[in-house]
């Protein structure tokens, strides 16, 4: 019984047999040799430190830095500038990136807070504008 080992289709770089085999991390099945181009071994490389790297990070409990939201970020920044600005279209603008932010950061250390004090700031300075020019 035979078994089918898929290849990758690129031919090999030192025998030239186009019978690479992907489980295997590109080693060739005729000669063995690595199959992978030098710009692929730099990737395989870079893919394994950074996996070893996170393991060893989660390992020894460091907690790994999770990216900020540019909706939260934006929204809070166009908030603070409404407080300047309130001219009805900024706080307009740091309602609706708030908005946004809060919607996508779920997790904790994503910007939560910051989407929710644009939000805050974005709402009091819409209503401050709507007082100052007498719509309400």
């Amino acid at each position: 019984m035979a078994i089918d080992i898929p290849t990758t289709g690129k031919p090999c770089t030192k025998c030239g047999e186009r019978d690479g085999n992907p489980l295997h991390d590109g080693i060739c099945n005729v000669c063995y040799s690595n199959s992978l181009s030098e710009e692929e071994m730099e990737q395989e490389v870079k893919n394994i430190y950074n996996k070893a790297q996170q393991k060893a990070q989660n390992e020894q409990g460091v907690e790994v830095k999770k990216k900020k939201d540019p909706f939260a970020i934006w929204g809070f920044v166009v908030g603070i500038a409404s407080v300047f600005l309130g001219m009805g279209l900024p706080p307009i603008v740091a309602i609706i990136l708030s908005a946004i932010g809060i919607n996508k950061t779920k997790e904790e250390g994503t910007g939560r807070w910051m989407a929710v004090t644009g939000l805050v700031l974005g709402i009091l300075y819409f209503i401050v504008y709507l007082v100052n020019y007498g719509h309400i």
